[in-house]
């Protein structure tokens, strides 16, 4: 696992600035709940797209998602889009950051993460699509596990394209066998990310 590349200033929890800031106490407490209820509960629905526009709110609703899931050891990963940051505009590392973080984050995912990349040493330097098979050992795990994926400012992303195929992703990701992978979506309503996300259904706010 440790040859996959990985997006440092990605993850909720890095140290980059834009990353800190959480709903304060007795804030968004209906969506935030709306949120809990959607990844805790039997819906079908494997994504939660939260958009709205610029300065609304949706890192912070993120973030504190992403603390609430992580104090529960739920949180699977986290990516954080940064218009202009590196790694962390750029979808390429996307997937590989997604499997190292539920390598670390879930028992038992380490080893055929593991596996898949000895089948597949080349797995990294391939499209996103070739990528995303590096996640289907997940569906090996013996114990069925429910964990959370954040992805937040997809409209940050440099490629248009590769944002729909994220989504195209993450929706691939809720067929997983003994693993319920739920992923909260966060952008701007860009129309690209809307024809996304309108070939899956799923719950909007």
């Amino acid at each position: 696992v440790a040859r996959l590349p990985a997006a440092a200033d990605a993850p909720f929890n890095s140290n980059t600035p834009q990353h800190e800031e959480a709903c304060l106490p007795n804030t968004r407490v209906d969506l935030l709940n709306t949120i809990y209820e959607w990844a805790d509960g039997d819906s079908k629905q494997y994504i939660f797209w939260l958009t709205g526009l610029a300065g609304t709110g949706k890192t912070t609703v993120a973030r504190s998602v992403a603390l609430s899931y992580r104090a529960k050891q739920h949180l699977g990963a986290s990516f954080f889009f940064s218009k202009g940051g590196g790694d962390a505009g750029r979808a390429g590392k996307v997937v590989t950051s997604i499997a190292v973080q539920l390598a670390r984050s879930v028992p038992g995912v380490h080893r055929h993460v593991g596996n898949a990349i000895i089948q597949r040493p080349e797995i990294a330097s391939q499209s996103l699509r070739r990528q995303y098979l590096v996640l289907e050992p997940l569906s090996k795990l013996e114990k069925p596990a429910t964990f959370v994926l954040i992805v937040d400012a997809l409209d940050e992303c440099e490629s248009s394209n590769d944002a729909q195929l994220i989504v195209q992703l993450l929706a691939m990701s809720g067929s997983l066998k003994h693993m319920r992978l739920r992923a909260l979506l966060t952008s701007r309503p860009e129309v690209h990310i809307q024809f996304g996300v309108m070939q899956v259904p799923q719950p909007r706010r």
